[in-house]
């Protein structure tokens, strides 16, 4: 999907490592579409060290072992209402890279629990709505910092997972929830 802007990670990575920076890209996505294989077709090109995993579904209580494999996790959606992917990573004690453009990132606290990566540029969708493109040089830097500073992503993930036990708890949002439907 175009909004995901998974490209945009994709070279921030390939700038990362053409800095000689070691490190391997984990890319968990539907690799059957036309997107994914021109982008597959890309990376292999560029010899960059991608691990290419199909996503699927996994029982909920695998998600851990899932986002549980890498330092941090990557959200550089132009767009998007609540990307659950963000708040399953923090769960489960990963430092998130996000872009500053709204919605997607109101669970990280930047500094703590990730960065809030600037936008670079503006664009309108086609169904009307602002997407806003995460920056690749400041994407790469903060990818770049984790890498060389794992003690840090273990604090900012810890943080993380600490910050959704106490914002995130079922049995609140589900009162808040009732709440508003009710007195609505």
């Amino acid at each position: 999907d175009n909004r995901k802007a998974l490209g945009r990670t994709i070279l921030a990575f390939e700038k990362l490592i053409k800095s000689g920076r070691k490190a391997k890209l984990l890319i968990r996505t539907d690799w059957h579409t036309p997107f994914a294989h021109s982008t597959r077709m890309y990376i292999e090109f560029k010899k960059l060290p991608v691990i290419f995993e199909q996503m699927e579904d996994i029982p909920h209580e695998e998600l851990a072992k899932t986002y549980n494999r890498g330092d941090c996790y990557i959200c550089s959606s132009k767009a998007g209402g609540f990307e659950m992917g963000v708040t399953e990573a923090m769960a489960c004690g990963l430092p998130v890279l996000v872009t500053n453009h709204t919605f997607m990132n109101e669970q990280v606290v930047d500094g703590k629990s990730g960065y809030r990566i600037p936008v670079e540029k503006y664009t309108t969708s086609k169904y009307g709505g602002i997407w806003g493109s995460i920056s690749i040089d400041k994407l790469c830097e903060a990818m770049s910092y984790y890498v060389f500073n794992p003690d840090v992503a273990v604090q900012h993930g810890n943080f993380g997972l600490h910050y959704i036990i106490q914002n995130y708890d079922w049995k609140k949002i589900g009162g808040l929830l009732y709440d508003s439907l009710v007195k609505t």
